[in-house]
């Protein structure tokens, strides 16, 4: 009880200095034509805010635009990220921030939360608060969790159910607007970001040229207690994976999440198997023929683009309980689902349907397929455009 208490005062303590700074620059410093982006997921902007910012900047020329992303918190980047909230007009986002949810933020302010995932497999946010890979209640509380939001951007209709859990929040706060990445995955010709990243990956890894089929293995973020109460971790499933795929027919590439423990780089043992963790999932679905990933919101991604996904779910028991899923893969699509690494390498090689690599090809005509064009349904590709649009509108007071 005493631990709980102190964890609430320190709670507290935070909140009320946190409050404080912001009434006090926003009280005695001028707020700016200024569009921050906050993010705590990577030290780089994400594509979508990439792909935002330059709309934006050709859409506002005469707008300050600021980027402050930091994966390492500490106390002089919140500092700064309050700083910039306070004295901003709009506010970009992909993930909690405390800087924009502990103060009492100016009702003017234009905060979007463009959050850092094409869908919702796996709970998240407050669906997970009080859990065993959630945060505690009173933590949730004290750190006024995903509050003081203008909107929430959804890439589809069917991320609306799971968000107004994830994030506490009412229908009318979530537009489906669709995400920028939408844009760049369409991307096609010879003046294609997409198609030139593409081909620079290939001059670092030629064996990707090979002729050989490449699967993308895509996983989640694992965190420390998921993955010991799912009894393994993404080296050791992709190594179980790496086992059962023929060496002579198959490349293994092996994507982490941005979160994950530092992951081997290059080849591991076999060459066939090979450890990209610091190339983004998106730029390596064009090289595949088939995605294999768990409860990544990759598998909607690589739908888009034509993929063949196989979810490989070696923990799906546990991962029911802890943290929970919005989309059950083993329940919706069995037929391209599996716990045990011989069915993904049966399935993908077409046993029974001639022995040949890819021998399947029907069978990806599945439940998933038609599960995504329900998910995503409604605006697509042109997101950029639209999400900049919507912004403009609620500086103006004209939004929807």
């Amino acid at each position: 009880m005493a631990g709980s208490e102190d964890k609430s005062k320190t709670f507290l303590l935070i909140r009320v200095m946190i409050r404080a700074f912001y009434f006090l620059v926003h009280a005695f410093v001028s707020t700016k034509r200024r569009i921050v982006f906050l993010s705590r997921q990577s030290d780089e902007p994400c594509l979508d805010f990439v792909l935002l910012r330059d709309n934006l900047i050709n859409r506002m020329p005469d707008w300050e635009i600021v980027e402050s992303c930091h994966k390492k918190q500490s106390v002089k980047t919140v500092v700064r990220d309050v700083f910039y909230v306070a004295t901003s007009r709009v506010c970009i986002l992909d993930g909690y921030s405390p800087a924009v949810s502990i103060p009492k933020v100016d009702p003017k302010l234009v905060v979007i939360q463009l959050w850092h995932a094409f869908g919702a497999i796996k709970k998240f946010g407050w669906q997970t608060v009080g859990t065993k890979s959630g945060r505690s209640t009173t933590m949730a509380e004290g750190f006024a969790m995903h509050k003081n939001y203008t909107a929430i951007i959804a890439s589809g209709t069917g991320c609306v159910s799971a968000y107004t859990e994830a994030f506490r929040c009412s229908e009318d706060l979530i537009k489906v607007l669709g995400l920028p990445t939408v844009d760049y995955l369409a991307s096609v010709g010879e003046n294609s970001e997409r198609l030139k990243r593409h081909e620079v990956i290939i001059g670092e890894n030629p064996i990707l040229a090979s002729g050989k089929i490449n699967v993308l293995y895509a996983p989640t973020f694992r965190s420390d207690e998921e993955a010991y109460i799912g009894g393994g971790d993404v080296e050791l499933f992709a190594e179980r994976l790496a086992e059962v795929l023929p060496g002579e027919k198959c490349n293994l590439i092996v994507n982490t999440h941005p979160f994950e423990r530092k992951t081997p780089q290059g080849p591991l043992g076999d060459s066939s198997l090979l450890f990209i963790p610091d190339t983004s999932s998106i730029d390596l679905l064009e090289l595949a023929e088939y995605v294999v990933t768990d409860y990544s919101s990759i598998a909607f991604e690589a739908a888009s683009l034509g993929k063949k996904v196989i979810f490989y779910v070696p923990d799906i028991e546990s991962y029911r309980e802890v943290p929970g899923l919005n989309i059950d893969p083993e329940a919706l699509f069995p037929e391209v689902t599996f716990r045990h690494a011989e069915g993904v390498s049966a399935f993908l090689l077409g046993d029974g349907e001639g022995g040949e690599v890819g021998g399947a090809p029907g069978a990806f005509a599945n439940s998933f397929s038609s599960f995504c064009n329900s998910y995503l349904i409604g605006k697509q590709q042109d997101a950029t455009r639209r999400i900049g649009s919507y912004i403009e509108s609620c500086l103006t007071g004209n939004r929807a």
